[in-house]
């Protein structure tokens, strides 16, 4: 749709299909990197919970570890 609305922009001649083109091709790009940026949120959330989900793992292990030394 961005690329259609961005080729009718520059082929238009008359003021309103250059308005309405170019609005067309600005909301095109700016959802475009709204959707890059969630889909980005969500890959950093993911990796941000399996990180955690390490974290746990190694403080069990080091608690684990520690017992035994203790008993």
């Amino acid at each position: 749709m961005a690329v259609f609305s961005a080729v009718r922009l520059l082929q238009s001649e008359e003021v309103k299909d250059l308005i309405l083109f170019a609005t067309v091709f600005v909301r095109c790009v700016i959802f475009l990197g709204v959707v890059k940026i969630f889909a980005f949120h969500l890959i950093q959330r993911k990796a941000f919970r399996r990180e955690i989900r390490r974290l746990e793992l190694r403080l069990t292990q080091l608690a684990a570890l520690l017992q035994d030394k203790r008993g």
